[in-house]
C-alpha cells in the first residue's frame, strides 16, 4: 500500500501543537451563565413550603388501596383510548 495515495489517513502537520485559548471554553463563565438561564425557567414542581403532607401518616392497607385505585383508572383509560382510536 502506498502512503502517497491513501487519502483516508489524516495528515499530521494539519493537527496543531497546542491547543489555543480560542479553543478553550471559559469555563466559570459558561457556567454561571447556564446556572442563570436554569434559574429564570418556570418551576413545574412546588417548593419545599408547598409540598403535599396530607398522607404522611397513612397506612400501607391504605397506601395499597390507593394504588389499587390509581392502577384501575389507569387500565379505564388506556381502554377508553384504545376504543377512541378505531
Amino acid at each position: 500500500m502506498n502512503k502517497e495515495n491513501d487519502t483516508h489517513r489524516p495528515d499530521k502537520r494539519d493537527k496543531p501543537d497546542r491547543i489555543d485559548k480560542i479553543d478553550k471554553p471559559d469555563t466559570p463563565d459558561k457556567l454561571e451563565k447556564l446556572i442563570e438561564f436554569f434559574k429564570s425557567l418556570q418551576q413545574k414542581k412546588p417548593g419545599p413550603d408547598q409540598a403535599d403532607y396530607a398522607s404522611w401518616d397513612q397506612t400501607e392497607e391504605d397506601y395499597q388501596k390507593q394504588q389499587a385505585d390509581w392502577l384501575e383508572k389507569v387500565k379505564q383509560k388506556k381502554q377508553k383510548d384504545k376504543k377512541s382510536d378505531k
